[in-house]
This record gives structure tokens, sequence and C-alpha cells, in this order.
């Protein structure tokens, strides 16, 4: 068996550059400004570990803008770093997503030497060369339009034998909650191909789907967007040997990371517990390499549970968190307090009582307990005639967050009826 050529590349997705962020503007600039660098920092983090690490091409699967009415900053700021991989003899494919679809991109800026862009229909077959050799084909679907609701694989090869073959495709594989179904398959659907990576975009989570044989990949977000968007982003740099074995590496790109902390309150435990134990969670977020962006949350039965729930005792909890952040690189800003606290009383007995409060919680309870909660709860909810007001919040809300809102209506009903 002849040995091929090994190299490498850089598979990344979602970058969503120049990402809005709302709501730091005007109670913390230095903050909001770090996060509206922040899409950029990670696309010259993205071009730094592709020179650093000599790879061949970089492959970017989807959503390379957050919209199609992208900035020009953003354009320019996408098409030079391309521009600088190109000087370094690095190609890059590009496959466009359901945020920029290709009737979007902007004809006027040309896209450098080296730089690649694959079609939506039909499919786009480019090869990769080195030293006289093929050492890599890469089969990819750009979105024609910005939906795309039936599965593109059919469109694929099947077994496009060597070189190596690496399918690149913004799609949600295995129906994954949270995201749009966008190019719907199965991983059963990608292995059956034949090809020996496929570099995924769409889904924000990274995920090794499918290892070794092929590998099939969702490298994640670049730079978190927001809480939901936790721990750190960034893409895979994929050493592939002479046998054609791949070995993706994970490395962190983002510039701000998001986090989350919960506190559980005691009954009888002060106010100043609960800013000692926030202050510690601060300090112990702080320890991570880059400025973070906090969340806390606060749980537990407590007496503290009805002035939590008020706006200015939340607020002033928040500005002593908040004091010296701002002037700080490593700032760890807590951008929010969740209150998902309950009164100091005992609920189960409380459940047995026969009067409204009781009926309202014995029935948050029996849901809450159902096998199926999540989607009970969906089809409870969208059996409601207002429920088409909320439809959209509904299918992007994962299963875990929508069943935790039991919590808050047990706890609502508890501080509201005066239990």
């Amino acid at each position: 068996m002849t040995e091929a050529t090994p190299f490498s590349f850089l598979h990344c997705a979602d970058l969503h550059l120049d990402s809005p962020f709302r709501g730091l503007g005007e109670t913390a600039p230095t903050i909001a400004k770090a996060l509206e660098r922040a899409s950029f920092s990670a696309l010259e983090r993205i071009t730094a570990l592709a020179l650093e690490h000599e790879v061949d091409f970089v492959v970017f699967a989807g959503d390379v803008y957050d919209g199609t009415d992208r900035s020009l900053t953003a354009q320019l700021r996408f098409r030079d770093a391309l521009a600088r991989l190109s000087a370094a003899g690095i190609e890059s494919f590009i496959a466009h997503g359901n945020h920029d679809p290709l009737p979007s991109w902007h004809r006027d800026l040309e896209l450098p030497v080296g730089a690649h862009r694959f079609a939506g229909a039909p499919l786009e077959r480019f090869v990769v060369q080195r030293r006289g050799r093929t050492v890599a084909q890469l089969h990819g679907y750009s979105y024609p339009q910005r939906e795309v609701r039936e599965s593109v694989v059919p469109h694929f090869p099947k077994r496009p034998g060597p070189p190596f073959a690496i399918g690149v495709l913004h799609a949600n594989v295995g129906g994954q909650s949270g995201h749009g179904g966008y190019a719907p398959c199965s991983v059963d659907d990608l292995v059956a191909t034949g090809f020996d990576y496929w570099a995924l975009g769409h889904v924000h989570r990274r995920q090794l789907l499918y290892e070794g044989g092929p590998w099939v990949v969702y490298p994640g977000f670049t730079q978190g967007r927001s809480v939901r968007e936790l721990g750190a982003g960034g893409c895979y740099v994929v050493e592939v040997d002479e046998a054609g074995r791949a070995r993706p590496v994970f490395a962190p790109t983002d510039a701000v990371r998001w986090h989350r902390a919960k506190i559980t309150l005691e009954p009888g435990e002060p106010l100043e517990t609960l800013l000692d134990r926030a202050l510690a969670e601060r300090e112990a977020t702080r320890g991570d390499e880059r400025p973070t962006i906090l969340r806390l949350e606060v749980t537990g039965r407590t007496d503290l549970d009805g002035r939590l729930r008020r706006p200015e005792p939340r607020r002033e909890l928040l500005e002593a968190l908040r004091d010296g952040e701002e002037e700080r690189p490593d700032f760890v800003w807590i951008e929010g307090l969740e209150v998902a606290t309950a009164p100091a009383l005992d609920l189960e007995a409380r459940r047995r009582q026969e009067d409204f409060a009781g009926e309202v919680l014995r029935r948050v309870d029996e849901l809450r307990r159902h096998p199926e909660a999540a989607a009970e709860l969906r089809r409870r909810l969208e059996a409601r005639p207002e429920a088409r007001l909320i439809r959209d919040h509904l299918d992007s809300l994962p299963d875990d967050d929508l069943v935790s809102l039991l919590d808050e209506v047990e706890a609502a009903t508890a501080d509201r009826l005066e239990l």
C-alpha cells in the first residue's frame, strides 16, 4: 500500500462576525466594547493558529457572518484574514449557511487567491495538492437561500475514495434541539457516504459525533455570544498521517468567555452570606485564562426570596459585585442575577391543602414529574391559542430550560399568593 502525503487543516464554523451584543452599552461601555471586538478577535486567533501550525488549508463550515446585512467592517476583516492565509500558502474553503446564504454575499469584494467558496447546486469539489500530489478532496455545499429544509447528503458522492475525503456541511445532524432543522440528516447518513471527515457547522456545541472512521465533527462556536453559549469556543486543528488517520485537537479561539454559577441559600442565611458566596464565585471564575461574563443563579428555600425578586435589591447587589471590574483586563462581569429561590416553607404540606394555591402547586409538581416533561409541557402550551405569540421562542428553548420554568411558576405561586 502506497503511503499518502501527510497534511493538516483547521476546521471552524459559526464565527458570526460582527454579531450584535445588546444591553451592556449604557451600564458598562468598556465591557460592551470588548464583546463587540470578540468575534473579530476570534477570527484573528483562527488565523494565528493556522499560521502557527502551518496547516495546509482552513475549512469554514458556514455562518461566517451573523446575518445577510453584514457590515463592511466584517467583510473586510474576513477578506484580510483570508489574504494573510493565502500569503502563507494556506488555502481556505468556505461554505455558506443559513445566516449567510450565497445570494447575500457582496460580489464587490472578491475573495483573494487561494480562497474558495462552495456552490449551492450542484455540489462543488476542490482538491488540495502538495508537492505535486493530491492530498485531500473537499466536497461542500453552500445554502442557496436562508432555509434549506431537505437533506443534502444525497447530493454528496458515495465513497469518493482516495485521497482523504472531507465533506463540508452546515446542518442539523440528529435533530438537535435549540437549533433550526436545516439540511437535516443523521450520523448514519454521513457515515454511509464513506467520507473520511465531516466538517460540520450550525450546532453551537462542540461535539465529536463519530470518531475514528470517519470523523463527524462539530467544532461549535468560535466566540460565545450569550449565556446560552458557555465555556470555551474554538476550532479543531486536524493532522492526517501517512496512513490517512486523522487526529482532531481542539484549540480555543474565544476572546471573552461566558460562564454560569449557582449559589444555594438555606433558610435563615442573611444577604451578607449571598454576597460573600457571589464574590467567591467571581474570584474562582477569574482563574480562567480569559475575561469572563458571568451569570449567577440563586436557588434554595430562603427568607430572602421575596426581597431578591424585587428589582432594587437585585440592582444594589449587582452594583456591589461589579465594582472595579470594568477597569480590569481580566474582568469578571456579572451580567445578571437569576432568582430561582423559593420561600422558606413546607411546600409538600402546602400542596396537600384543598384550595386554589394547593391545586396550582399539585399541577406544577405533576407536570415536573412527567416522564416526558418537556414534550408534555410543549404539547400543553401549543394547545393554547396564545401559543402563536411565543412559538419562535418555544422552538429555540432547550428542553432543560423549558422544564426549569416550572420551578419559577412554583416559586411565583408561593410568593404572590403569600403562602
